[in-house]
């Protein structure tokens, strides 16, 4: 009779170990691919807040002062969250990152610019700031 040889079969070979590895590999490159963007939307969002943050202080000026837009440069919003400086520029206070936020007194938003208004209303305003994008800023407005 011929003598079985008899096998160990204790632990991996090189094929299982490069396998697992290469799937943990596709696994952190998913995670780090992923995270610059999220954390892209969480500026934007927490940009486009502010925003609407100063976009209801100056309604709340204009509601204030008998329908009249804040005069630049030196305006503050009502909360402190904001002041309206030269240039019509907005500074916002409160660790929001990148961009200009720009008040435009009588003008709307047609698409992401700011155009002026037909008749021209003293109380129209628009807020036009830029996001981030995979590909550089895009350009934002918000009508007051």
């Amino acid at each position: 009779m011929l003598n079985k040889i008899k096998k160990d079969n204790k632990g991996f070979t090189i094929i299982e170990v490069l396998i697992v590895l290469a799937i943990a590999g596709l696994i952190l490159l998913v995670v780090f691919l992923a995270v610059p963007a999220l954390q892209r939307n969480s500026r934007n969002t927490q940009l486009r807040n502010a925003v609407s943050s100063v976009a209801g202080g100056i309604n709340e000026y204009v509601a204030n002062n008998n329908g009249s837009l804040p005069a630049a440069p030196g305006f503050t919003i009502a909360s402190g969250t904001a002041t309206i400086g030269n240039a019509n520029t907005v500074k916002v206070t409160g660790g929001i990152v990148a961009t200009d936020i720009v008040f435009n007194p009588g003008k709307k938003c047609v698409g992401n610019v700011a155009q002026a208004s037909n008749p021209v209303n003293n109380r129209e305003f628009a807020l036009t700031f830029s996001v981030e994008t995979g590909g550089g800023n895009t350009p934002q407005c918000i009508d007051g």
